[in-house]
């Protein structure tokens, strides 16, 4: 995680004064070098000089959409991890939101409490990636735990950090399952209705990665959990 100063760095798109003030404040009396913009254009222009740790979008700004806004920031390939603050109660936009590689939601009405909460916990897991073992290699997937990047058969793919993260801990447990309460308790934090779907597009991400490889693929066992197997297997599963 990369810092200029001792404090975390956090971008803020917030068209909502008060909201932004509030938020400002909390986030610099709890210890964080927040900076609030109140349109996408701002915020653009910020993130082209300066790296972030932390990325927090309101979907809803007068300029460009939160989702455009996390797609340009996006292609400038940084990985910086990304929530959405939302008023929307909708499936379907949340849904939006986690195949864009949003790394969670606050939907508002939120605490403060709340919001630092879900925070400290992507920061924590990538200092623990940070930590770690740099690269992972199974058969022709090699897996950048640091950078967040896939390499298979000469193709790269850039990953959010719980699409790295997932990914990690299906090579690490290759023809292993892996239970899939453990493992939104252990990347998401609990395991509910919105959890469990949001690791269904994470797999569904994965498993297009691995289509690429001539020797890998991800297979699933209800009751059982994820695993990736070879292809060479001759073992049924259902998909």
């Amino acid at each position: 995680m990369m810092m200029h100063n001792d404090k975390i760095q956090l971008l803020i798109a917030e068209d909502d004064q008060n909201l932004a003030y509030l938020i400002s404040e909390n986030f610099k009396i709890a210890g964080y070098d927040a900076e609030v913009h109140a349109t996408g254009t701002d915020v653009l222009r910020s993130h082209e000089s300066k790296f972030f740790d932390l990325i927090i979008l309101d979907l809803m700004l007068p300029d460009i959409s939160g989702f455009e806004l996390a797609r340009k920031i996006k292609k400038r390939k940084r990985n910086e991890p990304f929530i959405f603050l939302t008023a929307l109660k909708s499936e379907n936009e949340k849904f939006k939101g986690y195949e864009l590689g949003a790394e969670d939601y606050i939907t508002k009405p939120f605490s403060f409490r709340e919001l630092e909460y879900k925070i400290q916990a992507i920061l924590r897991r990538q200092n623990r990636q940070m930590n770690s073992s740099k690269d992972l290699i199974v058969e022709d997937l090699v897996l950048n735990t640091v950078g967040r990047e896939a390499k298979v058969n000469n193709k790269v793919f850039n990953l959010t950090q719980r699409e790295s993260d997932l990914l990690a801990l299906l090579m690490k447990n290759f023809g292993n399952y892996i239970k899939r309460e453990e493992v939104l308790n252990l990347l998401w934090g609990r395991a509910d209705l919105y959890t469990s779907n949001s690791m269904d597009v994470h797999i569904a991400r994965l498993r297009k990665i691995t289509g690429k490889s001539k020797n890998l693929m991800i297979k699933t066992l209800y009751g059982a959990g994820h695993r990736m197997i070879s292809k060479r297997s001759t073992e049924q599963l259902v998909n």
